[in-house]
């Protein structure tokens, strides 16, 4: 399944590699990869994974799920896939600027 990331602007037939706006608009995307877990990545990016725990939606924030963490409990999917995008832009905007 595909989403397109929140808050971006898809442009149709932009061709134009010297205008920014015209690159490729970063896409979530989600895989079941065990019984009752999805994987989210957007681009080649692994954020996290989603655990369907009835009637809950687990969220882990983490590229290898035995390393992710846990950080929401949800009773939407929708809601968990976009707590997930979130938390991973706050993770990335922390991890910038502490180096």
């Amino acid at each position: 399944m595909r989403s397109q990331v929140p808050g971006r602007q898809e442009r149709d037939g932009a061709t134009d590699h010297h205008d920014d706006a015209s690159q490729a608009v970063p896409t979530l995307v989600w895989e079941l990869v065990d019984l009752e877990r999805y994987e989210v990545r957007v681009g080649g990016a692994v954020l996290g994974y989603i655990e369907v725990v009835a009637p809950l939606f687990v969220v882990y924030l983490g590229c290898r799920f035995a390393k992710a963490v846990e950080i929401a409990q949800l009773h939407s999917f929708d809601e968990a896939v976009e707590r997930l995008f979130a938390a991973s832009l706050i993770d990335h905007a922390q991890n910038s600027t502490a180096s």
